[in-house]
């Protein structure tokens, strides 16, 4: 059985919203995370008006047979804050939008949808402009092809908004100009082949970013001066074959950054000549390991600019801390074009592994 639960024009005034809904049984709960007033025409005839406490709260209404059902909901008080938190629930939700007046969504949407794996869409009318924090919001939305235009601006967090939506092909240029965390937040988009040049000027977390968005062809020249952290940021991107020449000088952690970028064969020189941060420790521990591809000037390329940075390896007694991992396509010998940095970066207390050999 399905039914659909859309905003319509049935109340004049008031905060509406809508989800569509697919089950197999004849329940639907709705789960929030927030206090409000809240009106709801269930589809069936049953009408009511209900106050929904703070914290987690489900509300279940059960109909007499299965069907199809348009149900209206209307905020006369508070934020409606849906909280499905890939809970089984979530997976009766087909779709997002539209928003019809001022919805109140409150500041925090984390978890909002996370688990709707049979979300085909998110309407462009969704209103999200107050929302801060997007931990989670759509996280396993695996049927999502495409996602909006929606106001983000406000966004701080978006640590793992989109992971594991991995149907995505494309994905909007939104307003990301205040978010400072984006750890994991497009983790496994598998089926994205590009990226826009979104606004990444306040992040400082990029921890798995991008990890696993392994149909990316490109990558563009986005801002991450603020960023200090990068651990396995673009792991297995492995469609990728070249790499911008970002801003990553405030950095500290590289650790497993490329991992497995085994179609990588371009890495551009300079890229850690301005390097300050300060080194982690595993700062570089397999942070180009099974890139297959690189050319061995572009191993030459890592390694003269690390070195042209200064850097000292970090104080770690383990066996990768100070280790810097590279893997090449075994041709030519970037061991001997750059022995140069190597014995500057040895007498930094760095270790030099190429291609499993240490230097």
């Amino acid at each position: 059985m399905s039914w659909i639960i859309t905003g319509t024009q049935k109340y004049p005034v008031g905060s509406m919203w809508s989800m569509t809904v697919n089950a197999s049984d004849s329940s639907f709960s709705l789960i929030t995370n927030a206090a409000c007033d809240l009106g709801i025409d269930w589809g069936d005839g049953v009408n009511e008006t209900i106050s929904i406490a703070s914290g987690v709260q489900t509300t279940t209404h059960t109909y007499a047979s299965s069907g199809t059902y348009i149900i209206r909901f209307t905020v006369t008080g508070g934020n409606l804050v849906p909280y499905y938190n890939n809970n089984a629930e979530a997976q009766k939700i087909t779709a997002l939008g539209p928003s019809q007046y001022d919805w109140s969504f409150g500041t925090s949407l984390a978890t909002a949808w996370y688990g709707g794996s049979n979300i085909t869409s998110v309407d462009a009318g969704m209103d999200v402009s107050g929302v801060t924090n997007f931990l989670n919001t759509w996280r396993g939305c695996s049927s999502l092809t495409s996602f909006p235009l929606i106001d983000t601006s406000s966004g701080t967090s978006f640590r793992e908004a989109w992971r594991l939506c991995s149907s995505l092909t494309s994905f909007s240029l939104i307003d990301t100009s205040s978010g400072t965390d984006f750890r994991s937040a497009w983790n496994s988009c598998n089926s994205l082949t590009s990226f826009p040049l979104i606004d990444t000027s306040s992040g400082t977390q990029f921890d798995g970013t991008w990890s696993g968005c392994s149909s990316l062809t490109s990558f563009p020249l986005i801002n991450t001066s603020a960023g200090t952290s990068f651990a396995t940021a673009w792991s297995t991107c492995s469609s990728l074959t070249s790499f911008p020449l970002i801003d990553i000088d405030a950095g500290t952690n590289f650790y497993r950054a490329w991992y497995n970028c085994s179609s990588l064969t371009d890495f551009p020189a300079n890229f850690f000549d301005s390097w300050t941060g300060t080194p982690a420790n595993e700062c570089f521990h397999d942070t180009w390991d099974n890139c297959s591809s690189l050319t061995p000037a572009s191993v030459v390329n890592i390694l003269d600019s690390i070195a042209a940075s200064g850097q000292s390896a970090p104080n770690g007694t383990g066996g990768g801390d100070k280790e810097i991992t590279i893997d090449w396509d075994g041709t030519g010998d970037p061991a001997t074009d750059a022995a140069s940095a190597i014995t500057t970066l040895k007498s930094r207390s760095w270790t030099i592994r190429l291609n499993g050999v240490l230097q």
